[in-house]
């Protein structure tokens, strides 16, 4: 799995199963990158068929992706990642504490766009 901040700093997603549009993708990246911009926030979303642990137990698979990656910066912890798990139906976010308030910030406007 690619680390999304090896392709451009611009690139927030690493969609290994192919899952996203270009639009969506597109759409993901200049929120991702909006958030990072204006809070400081480092986002990732991450697509995978299947992850180790099975369906009730991903956390420490996507928690060891989210540190080897490097997210967020640690001395003010604001690193997120999103994962999404399609065998397993299910989405996985792994966050630093101080990254809360902006996850706020992006349920509202995903919902808003619904």
């Amino acid at each position: 799995m690619a680390d999304p901040k090896t392709f451009a700093r611009t690139n927030w997603i690493s969609d290994a199963c192919k899952l996203l549009s270009p639009i969506q993708a597109n759409e993901i990246n200049a929120i991702c990158h909006r958030l990072f911009s204006k809070y400081g926030v480092e986002i990732a979303v991450v697509t995978v068929d299947t992850a180790p642990g099975g369906p009730m137990n991903l956390r420490p698979f996507f928690t060891e992706l989210f540190n080897y990656w490097g997210l967020g910066d640690p001395t003010v912890n604001n690193g997120v990642l999103v994962a999404m798990i399609m065998t397993h139906r299910r989405i996985e976010m792994v966050r630093h504490t101080a990254a809360l308030s902006i996850i706020g910030v992006v349920v509202c406007w995903v919902q808003c766009q619904e």
